[in-house]
């Protein structure tokens, strides 16, 4: 697969009402794809005037917050909107995990803006990975589902 834009279409990134945001793309951006402020283009003055791109591959790790998912396609200089916590959204897992099980905690993907299954040690709950929410659907490798995000 190597990137979203090999992914299967998303007919739809949003269920139901949601509380969102708009805010400008500085790179293209696919519906349901995870994203984070780009903080090469941060407004320091107004954070209305801030720039969004899809979670790196790297993801947290390069301390890329996902501030959200993208419920819009926008090339980069266009509007995109983006919802945060407590929405259920459809995003794309990566084709490199093993999918996803309905109910399992949902972490950054090896691909830009793309999620897979977190991994709980066996002992104790603390996921290895910063979860951004828990699937509600059992979820096929290079395919798309419903994700509740939890975005910490």
């Amino acid at each position: 697969m190597g990137t979203i834009s090999a992914m299967t279409f998303i007919p739809s990134a949003i269920f139901g009402q949601y509380n969102g945001f708009t805010g400008i793309a500085s790179a293209a951006i696919k519906r349901g794809q995870l994203v984070c402020i780009d903080d090469t283009y941060h407004a320091t003055t107004n954070p209305l005037y801030n720039r969004y791109k899809p979670v790196p591959a790297s993801g947290v790790a390069a301390k890329k917050w996902p501030v959200g998912v993208a419920i819009s396609d926008a090339a980069a200089g266009q509007e995109v909107t983006i919802v945060g916590s407590g929405n259920v959204v459809n995003m794309a897992v990566d084709s490199d995990s093993t999918g996803i099980k309905v109910g399992a905690p949902v972490v950054c993907g090896a691909y830009a803006g793309t999620v897979k299954a977190g991994t709980v040690p066996a002992t104790g709950y603390a996921l290895t990975d910063t979860m951004i929410g828990v699937a509600l659907d059992s979820i096929a490798v290079s395919s798309y589902g419903r994700i509740w995000l939890n975005l910490r």
